[in-house]
C-alpha cells in the first residue's frame, strides 16, 4: 500500500463521482439558469469572483446532502467529492457562501422553475392534483433566548391556504376566500379542510379527549360548501391524496435531508423564506 503514489496523468473529478450521482443533475440544471437571476457586483475590486452558477450549485447540492450551514459547506468542499465536483475544485469560504445565499433568493426561484421544466421534459413530472400543506420549524439559533411576539412570527412556515385550515384563525378567512375565488376563476376546483379531518386516530385505543367547550358552529357559506364537498366519495378520495403527495415531503426534508430548524441569527421572515426556497429546491433535485 503506497499512499504517496503519483498519477501519470492529472485525475478528473468526474471520474471519481458515480454517473448516477446528484452532482451531475445539479450541474446540468444550473447551466440553464439565466445570469439575470443572480445578484452580481460589477465593482472591479478584490479577488476574481466565483461563478454564480457554481455558487448556486454548491448550495443546492450541499442542502440535498445535509450540509445546511455555510461552515459545513466550506468543510465539504475539501472533503466531499460530489461537492468538490460541483464547485469545480474551487474553494469559496463560508462568508462568501453565506453572502451569496442571503442575496440570491431570485436565483433559487429561477432554478426551482428550471428543475421542474427538466423533470417535465424527461417525463418524470406529471401535473395533476396539487396539494398544499404547512409545517412548523424552529427559527431561532438560541433555544434559551426569550421569545417575543415579533420573534414568534417567524416560527411558522406555511402558506395562507395551509394556515386557513385552522378553524379559529379568523383573519385568514378573507385571504382564503380570495384564493378560492381566484382558483375557481382558473377552472381549478379547490378542496380546503375546514376542521380536523381525523380527530381520533384509529390505532389509538385511548378514549377520545373530552371537549372543554362545544364545537364552533359553521356559518360561513364557503365553509359549508367545503364541508359538504368533503363528505362526498370523490371529495374524500381527492383529499386523501395529500398523504402521498405533500405530507411525505415534510417527512423527507426533516428525516432524510435532516433539516429541522432555521439556524438564523437574525429573525427576518424574508431570510426564512429564502432558506425554505433553497431547501425545497434541494428536495426537488434529490427526488429526481
Amino acid at each position: 500500500m503506497n499512499r504517496n503514489r503519483l498519477f501519470l496523468l492529472p485525475p478528473s473529478l468526474s471520474d471519481w463521482v458515480p454517473e448516477d450521482d446528484l452532482a451531475h443533475f445539479v450541474i446540468a440544471a444550473m447551466d440553464r439558469v439565466s445570469s439575470d437571476a443572480f445578484k452580481i457586483s460589477h465593482r472591479a475590486v478584490g479577488q476574481p469572483r466565483y461563478h454564480p452558477r457554481m455558487m448556486l450549485g454548491i448550495l443546492i447540492y450541499g442542502s440535498a446532502n445535509g450540509f445546511f450551514s455555510s461552515r459545513r459547506l466550506e468543510w465539504a468542499i475539501y472533503r466531499d467529492l460530489g461537492v468538490r465536483l460541483v464547485a469545480a475544485d474551487r474553494h469559496p469560504d463560508h462568508d462568501t457562501i453565506a453572502t451569496f445565499r442571503r442575496e440570491n433568493r431570485t436565483a433559487f426561484e429561477a432554478a426551482f422553475l428550471e428543475v421542474l421544466l427538466m423533470a417535465k421534459e424527461s417525463g418524470v413530472l406529471k401535473l395533476g392534483t396539487v396539494s398544499i400543506d404547512g409545517t412548523k420549524s424552529d427559527a431561532n439559533a438560541s433555544k434559551i433566548r426569550s421569545l417575543r411576539y415579533d420573534r414568534a412570527l417567524v416560527l411558522i412556515v406555511a402558506t395562507n391556504v395551509a394556515m386557513a385550515t385552522t378553524p379559529s384563525d379568523q383573519p385568514v378567512f378573507v385571504e382564503t376566500i380570495t384564493a378560492i375565488e381566484a382558483l375557481k376563476a382558473k377552472d381549478i376546483d379547490p378542496l380546503v379542510a375546514i376542521s380536523a379531518t381525523q380527530p381520533h386516530r384509529p390505532y389509538d385505543f385511548r378514549p377520545p379527549p373530552e371537549r372543554d367547550k362545544p364545537e364552533r358552529a359553521i356559518k360561513e357559506p364557503w365553509r359549508i360548501e367545503m364541508k359538504e364537498k368533503l363528505k362526498t366519495t370523490e371529495g374524500r378520495k381527492m383529499y386523501k391524496l395529500r398523504k402521498q403527495t405533500v405530507e411525505p415531503v415534510f417527512g423527507i426534508i426533516k428525516s432524510v435531508l435532516g433539516f429541522r430548524a432555521f439556524r438564523l441569527r437574525c429573525l427576518d421572515l424574508e431570510k426564512v423564506k429564502s432558506k425554505w426556497a433553497l431547501i425545497a429546491l434541494a428536495y426537488n433535485c434529490k427526488s429526481q
